[in-house]
């Protein structure tokens, strides 16, 4: 679900946070610094917009997850690795993903995972 908000209505002041195209990842740490700087802005939007876990699902899929909120899907990955897996198997559940990993298709499920660019 969108929540009706333009990147580019934020772009000025925000140039290390949003970016005109998919990526632009600094890695390490300083994600975290970008991330809260983000929330400062749009705390909704910083948390939707994440990847979360070591399997790295994104913020916004949380209602497609059945999380009502976006703090109720990143609260319980903030705390264990059990809840990492826990929010990826929904994702796979979800997305009917399961069939690619019997099959060992892992072409087919990285591009359905990640998207087309994966």
């Amino acid at each position: 679900m969108a929540i009706g908000l333009e990147p580019r209505d934020f772009k000025v002041g925000n140039e290390d946070i949003l970016w005109a195209k998919p990526g632009g990842y600094v890695r390490g740490t300083r994600e975290y610094d970008r991330l809260e700087w983000a929330k400062q802005t749009n705390e909704n939007a910083a948390l939707r917009s994440s990847s979360w876990g070591m399997f790295q699902v994104k913020g916004f899929h949380l209602q497609d997850l059945g999380y009502t909120s976006v703090k109720r899907f990143v609260r319980p990955v903030q705390k264990n690795e059990g809840e990492h897996l826990a929010a990826s198997v929904k994702f796979i559940q979800v997305n009917n993903l399961a069939k690619f990993l019997r099959s060992k298709d892992w072409v087919g499920f990285a591009r359905r995972y990640n998207g087309p660019a994966f």
